[in-house]
């Protein structure tokens, strides 16, 4: 089982990503890929120089038409 997804950035370009695969402007990492959804851990040093980690959920948008 290796799932994969395939992302749009702003820009229109597409993507096939995988688990572990860099992704977004933090280069943050394929955690978890479902059937409706791609979790993104990125990681962020903030003021005071300390590393931190966010968890950022890409939800599969519904096609608005036919």
């Amino acid at each position: 089982r290796n799932p994969r997804a395939l992302v749009i950035d702003p820009g229109g370009r597409t993507y096939i990503v995988r688990e572990g695969s860099q992704i977004g402007k933090n280069n943050g990492e394929v955690v978890r890929i479902e059937d409706n959804l791609v979790l993104v851990k990125e990681t962020y040093v903030n003021f005071a120089g300390e590393r931190t980690t966010k968890d950022v959920e890409l939800r599969i948008r519904l096609s608005q038409g036919g």
